[in-house]
């Protein structure tokens, strides 16, 4: 019997109450209610859905299988049930289980189909979460190369462990149970079973090792390690667990232990010769020290020596010298009066000439006057220059901080003269290094650089001369560039030793400049070199301490 409009309507009320979404159709399949639910759902406006407009929500690729299990449920009585995509009323779709039963009169004819729809997405989304992680699980398992397997709450394992029997060779019915057992090392067993006992009773984290044999016969080392995993009533469901093959990772543990006893005897036997080798430094020291006051105590005599040379030098030798020189303006006298009373003698009586006497008045002495001037004048010369280096040699040195842009420009100035004569110039590379040395030391080292560029100048151009410097660590390093004659290679040292000269020896000097910019190099920590290609220049190049201290000559 159908139930009365008034039962219908107490019916419906009812079900407006339900969170659920409830529908229900005609036995032809046309739906003619909806509950509030539906409409609260999906936003729609009442009686809109009502026919077939329901399946017009749908997700469009779910609606043609929706259309089709309705249909085969309609045409067989059977029960409806689909999941799909409902659009809600924002717009979004969410997953929905629909279920629909006919209710059939007592002949068993359908009399109407009352259908529901309840929302599944947060369902699916753990459900898609739960599938992601077992893939993700299962692809680990694949790309490790360790043992993963399950056993029972019991301990056995009870179904097929592909990763074990692949590495163990034993088939599904050897592993079956306890039967894995056989598969470890038979000195490992017992203690692998009790291991296994109180973990299986106390429930708490596996840890073993043991020998696990390989398909091939050979017993690998294993780290093992097993978790259970609790059900929602609190007992164990099953066992997860890992087997590690350590086996390279021992033996790397026992070569390395070796190796460090091997190193230990090796150390042993270093120290004892570093024990031995440190008392003979020691003895080496001692003698070295008393080697170092006898040369420190010859060096104070040859500077000695060299104060008194220099004095030597500056009047035993130099008072000869100006008696030779007096001498020699003497016998200039005495050959001018000589020769006048010669020349008189002649004007009386002719007969008295002589070629010999007239070329002994005319050639013979003005030769060897000019020849002892021009000695005693380069003698004179070298005295001075001896004296000079001498003197650099006990000056003392007296840092301060010099503004090389402004010192070498103020230094320029003073070859205006000379560079004017060859017509050449002097360039100076912009932001110059400064430094802390010796201001008197450096005026005299770029002055001879920058001279012997003009004497050695090409006589085929004019002379250009560069200066430049840079900061390298706490070194500061100068170079002077010239584009004169050149140095010949097997001159670069030679240039620099006292009264050593190179090449074609046209200019006046007496080899004194080079050696005298080196000594002052070395005076305030430096050193100078040379680069040069004949016929187009050279580089003197002088690399400096950055800042020189005032106890910096004691330490020299």
């Amino acid at each position: 019997m159908s139930p009365s409009s008034a039962d219908r309507s107490s019916l419906h009320r009812a079900l407006d109450t339900m969170p659920q979404m409830v529908w229900s159709t005609r036995p032809d399949g046309f739906h003619d209610y909806y509950n509030q639910r539906w409409y609260d759902f999906t936003g729609v406006p009442e009686g809109s859905t009502d026919g077939a407009g329901w399946n017009d929500i749908f997700h469009p690729h779910d609606q043609a299988d929706a259309w089709r299990k309705w249909r085969h449920a309609l045409a067989t009585g059977d029960l409806y049930e689909i999941e799909y995509r409902l659009r809600r009323h924002d717009g979004v779709y969410r997953w929905v289980l629909g279920r629909a039963l006919p209710i059939r009169d007592a002949q068993g004819v359908i009399e109407r189909w009352y259908g529901t729809c309840t929302d599944i997405d947060d369902l699916k989304t753990v459900e898609r979460r739960l599938n992601r992680s077992e893939e993700r699980f299962g692809s680990l398992v694949a790309a490790t190369d360790a043992v993963v397997w399950s056993a029972a709450a019991d301990g056995g394992f009870d179904r097929p462990q592909p990763r074990w029997m692949a590495f163990t060779g034993q088939d599904e019915h050897a592993a079956a149970g306890w039967g894995w057992l056989a598969a470890i090392h038979p000195e490992d067993r017992s203690t692998t079973a009790q291991d296994w006992s109180r973990a299986l009773v106390s429930r708490a984290l596996y840890q073993t090792s043991h020998r696990l044999r390989r398909h091939d016969g050979v017993y690998r080392a294993m780290l093992v390690r097993a978790t259970p995993l609790v059900g929602a009533d609190g007992s164990v469901e099953e066992w997860v667990g890992i087997h590690t093959d350590v086996t390279d990772l021992k033996e790397a543990e026992n070569a390395l232990r070796r190796l460090n006893e091997t190193l230990e005897v090796k150390v042993g036997q270093r120290t004892a010769e570093l024990v031995r080798a440190r008392k003979v430094l020691e003895v080496t020291n001692q003698g070295l020290e008393t080697a170092v006051r006898a040369r420190t105590a010859d060096l104070q005599t040859a500077n000695e020596e060299l104060k008194r040379f220099a004095y030597i030098i500056g009047h035993d030798l130099r008072a000869p010298l100006v008696n030779i020189m007096g001498f020699t303006s003497e016998l200039e006298a005495g050959r001018d009066a000589l020769s006048g009373f010669y020349e008189a003698a002649i004007a009386t009586v002719p007969a008295l000439t002589s070629p010999e006497i007239d070329r002994l008045f005319k050639e013979d002495f003005d030769e060897a006057i000019g020849f002892i001037r021009s000695s005693t004048e380069k003698m004179d010369r070298l005295i001075n220059a001896i004296l000079t280096l001498s003197r650099a040699e006990r000056r003392m040195v007296t840092p301060e901080a010099i503004d090389m842009q402004a010192f070498l420009s103020t230094l320029r100035g003073s070859f205006g003269p000379s560079l004017a004569a060859v017509d050449g110039a002097v360039e100076i590379d912009p932001d110059l290094p400064e430094v802390v040395s010796d201001r008197l030391a450096l005026e005299q080292i770029f002055s001879n650089l920058t001279e012997n560029a003009i004497k050695y100048r090409a006589e085929n151009r004019p002379v250009r001369i560069r200066i430049g410097g840079r900061l390298s660590d706490e070194r500061a390093v100068f170079t002077v560039a010239d584009n004169g004659r050149g140095i010949d290679p097997k001159d670069f040292e030679r240039v620099f030793e006292l009264f050593r000269r190179a090449g074609v020896q046209d200019r006046p000097g007496e080899g004194i400049g080079l050696a005298h910019v080196r000594a002052l190099a070395r005076k305030v920590g430096g050193r100078v070199t040379l680069a040069s290609t004949l016929g187009e220049g050279t580089v003197f190049t002088l690399d400096l301490p950055r800042r020189i201290s005032q106890t910096f000559q004691a330490s020299e």
